[in-house]
């Protein structure tokens, strides 16, 4: 857990928020034929959408599992990038459909969209960190393994 850094916390917290607001809160209020509303969930309301929200949040979740798991930052980093550029994707997709399609946002619609967006958020952040990491040593403060290959000059 002490591996964890603000982007990775944002992004999983957020991943956290979305898989539970997608199941559990009403996104949308449908009309119904004959007269009346009904309030419809994230899964339910938006069958195009479904999906790609659930990939994200199971996404967002990895990515802080890994970064808190692994002692390299190769794994972290690459699944990163694809959070981010998935993310994105989906928060403005997701962003024109409550806004343009059928159906009243409510409330759990936008918290899912601000979810979807924090995901977002905490991969790019978790991206910014990793900028400025030096494998030339000696840099104490940014500790990255390196293996000398060619024998010559070996340092611990």
């Amino acid at each position: 857990m002490s591996r964890l850094r603000r982007g990775e916390i944002i992004a999983t917290l957020s991943a956290a928020v979305l898989v539970v607001v997608v199941f559990a809160v009403p996104w949308l209020s449908l009309s119904v034929t004959g007269g009346g509303d009904t309030h419809a969930n994230g899964w339910t309301s938006l069958p195009a959408l479904r999906w790609p929200i659930v990939v994200i949040a199971g996404l967002g979740l990895l990515l802080g599992y890994l970064q808190a798991t692994r002692s390299a930052p190769a794994l972290p980093v690459a699944l990163a990038m694809v959070v981010m550029t998935v993310s994105a994707i989906v928060t403005i997709v997701l962003l024109i459909r409550l806004l343009t399609g059928a159906g009243t946002p409510l409330a759990g619609g936008f918290i899912g969209l601000v979810a979807c967006a924090g995901v977002t958020a905490g991969a790019f952040m978790s991206l910014r960190q990793e900028q400025g990491w030096d494998a030339t040593p000696p840099n104490p403060e940014r500790p990255v393994e390196t293996i000398n290959l060619s024998g010559a000059g070996s340092s611990p």
